[in-house]
């Protein structure tokens, strides 16, 4: 996945803005800022199903020809994940001295997201955009102090895949949706419980562009 994640980096950056020149025009560059809400939620059998609301903002910057472009993002974001039935069976060693029981506890984990997005312009305004990435935790909030150690229980780092549409209502105003489908395994124990669980977000925004 590393060596992948390398050369894609390698042809966004560097062969295609050599095919955004081939396409007859000079590609340009934008700004924009964006904010939105995050529907997040974590697949694996210890943890509760369904979408759960959040915010995220951040910035990008973007260099488009007539019908191919490349985004760069820098993103924050929320996720709450909530316990289910088979958390207390299987970290019951996690579990704060006084707790009993940690189903239905919330945690709300801040990540810093920079996706490296390829551009397809579908319509006269607007644009279709995938690729990779790479999600860094920022913060655990364990509100109710259910567990010993929370920055423990998931990884630092992982990698996901981005499938979005951004459309230009006017020249200056975006709006845009996209589904985040995980692709690491995020459980810092995968060695000691063998489960996998990964993050799954659907993200809708609105955006100024300069």
């Amino acid at each position: 996945m590393k060596n992948f994640n390398q050369l894609l980096f390698v042809f966004l950056l560097f062969v295609l803005p050599f095919g955004l020149r081939a396409q007859g025009s000079n590609p340009k560059v934008n700004l924009g800022i964006k904010a939105g809400v995050n529907l997040s939620r974590l697949d694996g059998e210890s943890w509760e199903g369904g979408y759960k609301t959040n915010l995220l903002g951040g910035a990008w910057l973007s260099l488009r020809g007539r019908y191919f472009g490349v985004a760069l993002e820098g993103l924050f974001s929320q996720t709450s994940y909530v316990t289910g039935n088979g958390f207390d069976s299987i970290y019951h060693q996690y579990i704060n001295a006084g707790k009993d029981s940690i189903r239905n506890a919330s945690f709300k984990l801040n990540y810093f997201n920079i996706p490296l997005l390829a551009e397809l312009r579908i319509f006269d305004r607007a644009w279709l955009q995938a690729g990779p990435q790479y999600s860094g935790v920022v913060s655990i909030d364990d509100k109710d102090a259910f567990l010993k150690d929370s920055e423990g229980l998931f990884k630092k780092g992982s990698i996901a895949g981005v499938v979005g549409l951004n459309v230009e209502v006017t020249k200056h105003l975006i709006v845009g949706g996209r589904y985040v489908f995980g692709l690491s395994n995020v459980n810092n124990n995968y060695d000691q419980v063998k489960e996998s669980w990964k993050r799954r977000d659907i993200q809708i925004h609105l955006g100024l562009q300069f």
